[in-house]
């Protein structure tokens, strides 16, 4: 079939029979030449309408076959910016020794996906000696700088250092040619960097700020950036974190319709998700949760919201117990260097859950012991989170006392706290203290 064709993908499937009325169809990709399974999706559907449940299997196998195409489609973009096959071969085994990475993490073995990381950067640099004039090997190795992030963690010593390299591979990337991949690069690294409160200089913090913006802006206006919906997604953390919610759920629409290949959708459904609960948007927070859930069912952002959801006020009235197994499922997902950061943030939000279903005292009790281990918060995002907390409890001298502690870890956030008109901070934003606290008048 392959040959007679002249077909890279076969898709096969099979339908059977369970129960009385549900079908299982079983879609499966595979590779023409070696017949290796690339993807597959099963769905369970009731027979009686057999016209939806068409359009149904074509969705869901378009949703599993798009990444493939996308992959694809890069491998041929990159092959024509550079006469070197044996560059080129490089440049591949390196993507081949990344893609291994996210499993070994998954599995908690972090040594292994160090390991994958170094090879995968030994054959970049190897690709940029054998043609260097060819920016790719040398922006991928800034990305591969990028993803030390889930290895080495976000402790500030650490953030230092893979934002340097990314930040060095970039302007050699730039050095060759400008190029908006090579610039989406820089402003990731510039933005972390911000948000992190890194040594700007040579810039301000603002200026630091500024720059990752423009740079960020110059990948996601390109449609020829591979990376476009990654720029276009970061740019829509960036508005969120400088308190421009509304911006920032632009951005992520634009990147979630940027994005053919399906290769970011989880950043960008989730900045779907963030957005709209920063919003109060309930109906767009739950649609974007449940649409996450069903498409990334193992993916730690979508476990997270079916907690954080219930922040919101209205809603129907939480599980406690279950969102306490939801936290642990959640905790499991990250690398084991991480793990006690993010148990220690999900309690705080279960507690949120606790604080609208009525169980106050449990909420604070939750908070309290959340507290205790905040040594592995370097960042400073657990005092914030709390904050809000306390904001909805009533709390509101801790509240206070909370933002100073993370303002003294984040000054560069002051202006973002100050011009913040989410519902989080209703009722607090006009306390004098707090003004005091974010020099707004």
């Amino acid at each position: 079939i392959a040959k007679a064709l002249a077909v890279g993908t076969l898709v096969s499937g099979s339908v059977s029979a369970i129960g009385g009325d549900s079908l299982v169809l079983s879609v499966s990709m595979s590779d023409a030449v070696t017949g290796t399974e690339r993807a597959s999706a099963r769905l369970v559907a009731p027979k009686g309408n057999m016209l939806a449940l068409q359009d149904t299997l074509a969705g869901e196998v378009a949703r599993v076959l798009r990444p493939i195409l996308g992959q694809e489609v890069d491998r041929l973009i990159s092959r024509a910016g550079t006469g070197s096959k044996e560059a080129w071969d490089l440049v591949e085994q390196a993507a081949g020794f990344d893609r291994q990475v996210e499993p070994l993490l998954a599995s908690g073995d972090t040594a292994a996906a160090a390991r994958q990381l170094a090879n995968a950067d030994s054959a970049l640099a190897k690709a940029s000696r054998l043609d260097s004039k060819w920016a790719t090997p040398v922006i991928e190795r800034g990305w591969i700088a990028w993803h030390q992030r889930h290895v080495k963690g976000f402790g500030k010593d650490a953030s230092d250092q893979w934002t340097k390299r990314g930040m060095d591979f970039a302007n050699q990337a730039l050095a060759i040619r400008i190029d908006s991949a090579a610039l989406h690069l820089r402003g990731t690294m510039e933005y972390i960097r911000y948000a992190f409160n890194l040594d700007p200089r040579p810039l301000t913090s603002d200026q630091l700020l500024d720059a990752a913006q423009r740079d960020l802006t110059a990948g996601g206006e390109d449609l020829g950036n591979p990376r476009r919906a990654e720029a276009l997604t970061l740019l829509a953390h960036l508005e969120a974190r400088t308190s421009e919610s509304a911006q920032a759920k632009v951005f992520a629409s634009q990147a979630y319709d940027a994005d053919p290949y399906l290769a970011d959708a989880n950043e960008t459904v989730w900045m779907l998700y963030a957005t709209s609960l920063d919003l109060g948007d309930r109906t767009e927070a739950s649609r974007w949760c449940q649409e996450g859930t069903r498409r990334f069912p193992d993916d730690s952002y979508f476990t997270e919201c079916q907690i954080s959801i219930y922040a919101l006020k209205g809603g129907p009235k939480p599980d406690i117990p279950h969102l306490w197994k939801v936290l642990d499922q959640n905790v499991q997902q990250y690398p084991p260097a991480d793990r006690d950061f993010r148990r220690d943030r999900g309690s705080v939000l279960v507690a949120m859950a606790l604080s609208n279903a009525g169980l106050r005292d449990s909420a604070r009790s939750v908070a309290l012991r959340a507290r205790a281990g905040q040594s592995a918060d370097q960042s400073g995002d657990l005092y914030y989170t709390e904050m809000f907390l306390r904001n909805m409890l009533g709390d509101r001298q801790e509240a206070l006392d909370l933002l100073a502690r993370y303002l003294a870890v984040n000054p560069q956030e002051r202006p973002n706290v100050a011009k913040d008109r989410t519902w989080w901070l209703d009722g607090l934003r006009d306390d004098p203290k707090f003004k005091a606290l974010v020099g707004s008048r």
